[in-house]
């Protein structure tokens, strides 16, 4: 039988944790992130969200923008961040599992229009990604 959730090494986790956290929480729909070195848990994408996110990767690809969804982007060892849509700069590792900032062009977060201005959904800079802009529903 695997680890739960319970057995991770206690606080603060960093980005090396975050393998056995995805192992975890495959097939459940859970999503999640590192803040600070804590596990932020979100609740699976509703198909609205799931919806926009596409369209925005599909636009910015057909703009020749290497563009992924749900890319780890690593801000420090204890902050790791998964946004809706990266465009990056040029084609990215298909197999890094984290990003440097500096390889992003563009960072999108797709935000319900109830949520936004409530703690945690501000359009917070990323470094070397210019200035943020929230979108939503």
């Amino acid at each position: 039988m695997g680890m739960t959730l319970a057995e991770l090494p206690g606080q603060p986790l960093t980005e090396d944790d975050l393998g056995d956290v995805g192992r975890l929480l495959a097939d459940t729909g859970w999503r999640y992130e590192l803040d600070n070195g804590r596990l932020l848990l979100m609740a699976p994408m509703k198909s609205w969200h799931a919806d926009v996110s596409r369209r925005i990767c599909n636009l910015l690809i057909s703009q020749g923008r290497p563009s992924y969804q749900e890319q780890g982007v690593r801000l420090s060892h204890r902050k790791v961040r998964y946004p809706d849509v990266s465009a990056f700069w040029e084609r990215p590792d298909p197999d890094a599992e984290l990003h440097d900032p500096s390889d992003l062009a563009i960072v999108v977060e797709v935000v319900h229009r109830q949520r936004r201005g409530r703690p945690g959904c501000e359009a917070a800079p990323v470094r070397g990604c210019g200035h943020p802009r929230v979108l939503d529903r």
